[in-house]
């Protein structure tokens, strides 16, 4: 029955998330072109899962294989919002003296100065979400925790990205 078919598309489901992880921390290692920042940007990814958690429970649902995809979607707006951050602080610290002075400059007025594009595509998704994850009637139950996970998801991990992944790359 049921459990026989969530037990068949859990590994499954796994592997896509590895090689997920994998391929994005990939390309971010050519593009930063060293290890250390795409490991500073995958670090805020496991935040996501207290937001899915929090949403879910706020709307009284379960974990289930669609909110397992809607952490999957997740995490990658998470980590757009550190490539965003990350990258704008290398760009900030080509052009001006690298020392650490003046790193603590460029860390805090980055973060200020890309503040409100990341709080910009957060919201907008959050508000798309919603209608999904409110939604009461035929099939709600089935597709509405993909959006609660996705919007619980986004309050923190995006709070937390503004605040960890600065800390870190400082």
């Amino acid at each position: 029955g049921i459990l026989q078919l969530i037990s068949d598309s859990l590994p499954p489901m796994i592997s896509a998330i590895l090689i997920a992880i994998f391929l994005v921390f990939t390309v971010m290692v050519f593009q930063f072109e060293n290890f250390r920042q795409p490991i500073i940007v995958m670090a805020t990814v496991p935040f996501c899962i207290i937001g899915v958690v929090l949403g879910l429970l706020t709307f009284g649902s379960t974990m289930s294989i669609v909110s397992v995809l809607g952490l999957l979607s997740l995490a990658g707006i998470v980590v757009n919002n550190g490539i965003i951050l990350i990258d704008y602080f290398n760009q900030k610290r080509e052009l001006e003296n690298d020392n650490e002075d003046n790193l603590r400059k460029i860390v805090i007025s980055g973060s200020a100065s890309r503040l409100r594009p990341i709080l910009m595509t957060t919201l907008s998704t959050m508000f798309g979400v919603m209608p999904m994850a409110v939604a009461k009637g035929i099939g709600s139950e089935l597709y509405a925790p993909l959006g609660q996970s996705i919007a619980g998801g986004l309050i923190t991990s995006t709070l937390i990205s503004l605040f960890v992944i600065p800390i870190i790359y400082y």
